[in-house]
């Protein structure tokens, strides 16, 4: 029974093709010749001239302050430190140091004032100015920021 079906499914299929008439034969194709590679050089580069003299007058936006916050934190650590070497000099000597040693900072720009109460430490760094009083958290010294002048 398999051999008829297959064979009656043959026959329409046969019938089926006969009646299809065949495209006729197309030219292979050729890529177009109408582009001018002059014209498509000149306009490429006058493209890229455009999107440069735009990108040139209005530049895309950075980071705000990326610098002023490194040079901030520089600064803030820098004061933390100092503060802690001053703090532990009080707690063994029992009182405040007369000057700053050296080695405490890396800064040049540092001021160390003695008042009557304590201590206070100005730092300045580029166009930041930082400043911290004995008694104020000096964890607060590494997340504030510095005012520009």
């Amino acid at each position: 029974m398999s051999n008829d079906l297959d064979h009656l499914i043959q026959e329409a299929l046969d019938e089926a093709l006969s009646s299809v008439t065949p495209l006729p034969e197309r030219e292979s194709l050729q890529p177009a010749s109408s582009v001018n590679y002059p014209t498509s050089i000149a306009l490429a580069w006058l493209l890229l001239v455009i999107v440069a003299a735009f990108l040139y007058l209005n530049p895309l936006p950075a980071e705000p302050d990326a610098g002023i916050r490194s040079i901030d934190t520089r600064l803030g650590a820098s004061l933390y430190h100092l503060a802690y070497h001053i703090e532990s000099h009080r707690q063994e000597t029992g009182e405040l140091p007369e000057y700053l040693e050296p080695e405490w900072t890396d800064l040049d720009s540092v001021q160390y004032t003695k008042t009557e109460i304590g201590y206070l430490l100005r730092g300045q760094l580029g166009n930041l100015d930082l400043s911290y009083r004995s008694g104020d958290n000096p964890e607060l010294l590494l997340a504030r920021r510095g005012q520009a002048k």
